[in-house]
């Protein structure tokens, strides 16, 4: 396997990337050539020379899988974190050929067990399908061990009768939507109606306004606040927009925005990436409002088989809301042993600490 700085791929290499995002085991569009680039460039110190893409090959020079990677040293340890930790990377799951799964799992544990790159691989936020799956078994066969490991489970939606909408949503609280968007309306003297925004560059705008406008605007972390996040978003919906797959949707009253979702589609599954609501009408949950429109577009229109909701899981709108689950997984591999008990250790302990503070 090698590794190359993300600012210094070459054009022939980011086609090889591109090819290989169409035929992966699990989509992340969040490892993409259409998103990480801009991501790396935007977030990352040094116009992103500090992260790096690493790269298993076939012998015809195409790609089996991609993990973008930054050289950490925590705790002692030299890691590959395959997570790059920035606000907008909501998955962790390599790229990888679904036809060269088992493959490029045998080639990255080699890697490890060569010490080539670093002795041990954080791999965070993956989704717990095959590609986890095929590390795990090709760590087993290579004498590596799990060294560290915690799950959490996220909202997710996988689809349901479009004749039944909202069906597991208890009676009482469908009665109070309608209710509250009943009101909506009235409040407003206008029509409350959900409205695709094809309109890109205007519904790049007033979504960041929407944002800005609220408690994340107050904060500093709207997208908006900062230089590189909001030329990262615009980027991400530009790419995906001319791909077809960008979903900005708005819950409107005549001209004004009331809340705005943005979603990217990768193979399968549709991924909520940002969503904002007009503060001011909170009384009205008018996010919670266009989030059930949401699934029944997704029901009537869309081809996904999952909705992933890419929220924490102590997002209580979130959890009571979505009403499926989706599982993942942060693991950490490393030699077994004495040196793997000892490193082991230091991460529960790093680990019970982040809990205790802002993770």
């Amino acid at each position: 396997m090698k590794t190359t700085g993300i600012a210094s791929l070459r054009p022939a290499d980011l086609e090889a990337w591109g090819r290989l995002a169409a035929r992966v085991a699990e989509p992340n569009p969040f490892f993409e050539p259409l998103f990480l680039p801009a991501a790396a460039a935007a977030l990352a110190d040094g116009d992103g020379d500090g992260v790096e893409l690493l790269v298993a090959e076939t012998g015809d020079g195409e790609w089996s899988g991609a993990l973008p990677v930054v050289r950490r040293r925590a705790l002692g340890l030299v890691a590959l974190v395959e997570a790059w930790q920035h606000p907008y990377c909501y998955l962790g799951t390599p790229l990888v050929d679904r036809e060269r799964l088992p493959e490029f799992a045998a080639a990255l544990v080699s890697s490890l067990a060569a010490n080539e790159h670093g002795r041990f691989l954080v791999l965070r936020r993956c989704s717990a399908g095959p590609v986890l799956g095929a590390i795990r078994a090709a760590a087993e066969a290579g004498g590596l061990a799990v060294l560290f490991e915690r799950e959490f489970e996220r909202g997710a939606y996988r689809g349901r009768d479009p004749g039944e909408p909202l069906a597991w949503i208890k009676g009482k609280r469908r009665s109070e939507l309608k209710r509250q968007r009943r009101k909506l309306g009235e409040e407003l003297g206008a029509e409350v109606e959900v409205r695709d925004r094809p309109d890109l560059e205007a519904a790049v705008a007033d979504f960041l306004a929407l944002e800005s406008a609220g408690w994340k605007g107050e904060e500093g972390t709207a997208l908006a606040s900062d230089a590189g996040s909001a030329e990262l978003f615009e980027s991400m919906c530009r790419a995906f927009a001319a791909e077809g797959r960008l979903q900005l949707r708005a819950l409107q009253a005549g001209d004004r925005a009331l809340a705005m979702t943005c979603d990217i589609a990768a193979d399968g599954t549709l991924f909520g990436f940002k969503s904002a609501y007009d503060e001011s009408l909170r009384r009205f949950s008018p996010g919670v409002q266009l989030q059930t429109e949401n699934f029944g577009c997704f029901d009537r229109e869309r081809d996904e088989e999952l909705f992933d909701s890419c929220a924490e899981p102590d997002n209580e709108m979130i959890n009571g809301l979505w009403p499926d689950r989706r599982t993942i997984a942060t693991v950490v591999l490393g030699p077994g042993g004495a040196r793997g008990a000892l490193a082991r250790r230091a991460l529960e302990r790093a680990y019970s600490a982040r809990r205790r503070g802002d993770d």
